[in-house]
């Protein structure tokens, strides 16, 4: 192969390498927003459990239910906070 076919090869290969993208936080978000994000939804899960335990009288369940639809709300926080979308 001589040095233009070379050149040609290496400018084809780079058309398809994928694009290094580096995890940039926005400057409203930092750990402090992110964990206060994650522990106000598992804290909300679970007094929003002992509330709907007491009505219904199912304490254990709804309490089970209700942490992890808190730590999904959480998560959804803080996903969407270092998306840049909150």
């Amino acid at each position: 192969m001589n040095q233009n076919e070379l050149d040609n090869l290496k400018k084809r290969i780079e058309k398809f390498k994928p694009p290094i993208t580096i995890l940039k936080l926005n400057k409203k978000t930092d750990s402090f927003s992110i964990a206060f994000d994650l522990v106000s939804g598992v804290i909300g899960g679970l007094i929003a459990g002992v509330i709907c335990g007491n009505f219904f009288g199912h304490k254990t369940l709804c309490l089970i239910i209700c942490m992890f639809l808190g730590i999904a709300a959480g998560g959804r926080l803080v996903w969407l906070s270092i998306n840049g979308k909150k």
